[in-house]
């Protein structure tokens, strides 16, 4: 719509410059100038919008991409947490001859205790890079 109101307003003014005296001919050729001028403002002012609404989604999408990564990291933490506990407990679950059957209660608690200390070191592992 734009080049079409330019095309119009240069054959207007080759047109004035044709039949310098006519007042219609200007007329026409300024009004095309400013149809042209408004039709220029539009479209910058639509092109701003447009810019403004892909940086503020990218914007959106950037906040998303962070919150996932904190939630899977909060994840892979829990699960390093837990990890040892429920290997731990796979092992002693098993119907296996180990010598353990036999044991008192405390020897249970204190393998429990252990494999939650260990959790905690695989745990703080994970978030620090370090071991202790």
């Amino acid at each position: 719509m734009r080049l079409a109101t330019q095309n119009l307003q240069t054959a207007l003014q080759t047109a004035r410059e044709g039949v310098p005296e006519d007042r219609d001919i200007i007329d026409l050729r300024d009004w095309a100038y400013d149809i042209e001028r408004t039709l220029k403002l539009l479209q910058e002012n639509v092109k701003n919008a447009l810019d403004y609404k892909i940086a503020q989604r990218t914007e959106q999408q950037a906040q998303l991409s962070v919150e996932s990564v904190e939630t899977g990291h909060r994840l892979n933490i829990l699960a390093a947490m837990f990890f040892p506990l429920t290997a731990i407990s796979c092992l002693f679950g098993m119907n296996v001859v180990s010598g353990f059957e036999n044991t008192t209660l405390m020897t249970f608690w204190a393998i429990a205790l252990g494999s939650v200390v260990l959790g905690l070191i695989v745990r703080r592992w994970v978030i620090s890079g370090k071991w202790l």
